[in-house]
């Protein structure tokens, strides 16, 4: 694309027209237990990407678009949820969606 350029007296005026990004947003989760316990190793899948949760039980997902995504989480000796999430913004708690 061009620059537009308006005159202004002895001075000009320009104008970058650029297009507009997709509209993005972040998923951040936190795994605890019953107690509220952090839970580190948690497997978090996104859109099939898996990330471990960290020593406090949280992992991100950036610059997701808005939309259905699928997601589940795992962690040894507990049930694997699964879920459909509309748009991003979901936490998870408790290792529920």
């Amino acid at each position: 694309m061009e620059d537009i350029i308006l005159p202004e007296g002895d001075n000009d005026l320009r104008i970058v027209i650029s297009p507009i990004p997709p509209p993005v947003a972040n998923l951040y989760v936190r795994v605890t237990d019953e107690a509220g316990t952090p839970q580190y190793g948690a497997l978090i899948t996104v859109n099939g990407v898996t990330k471990a949760t960290g020593f406090n039980g949280e992992c991100a997902f950036p610059e997701l678009t808005p939309g259905l995504h699928s997601g589940s989480c795992s962690k040894e000796g507990y049930e694997v949820i699964s879920v459909k999430l509309n748009g991003v913004a979901i936490p998870f708690s408790n290792g529920n969606f």
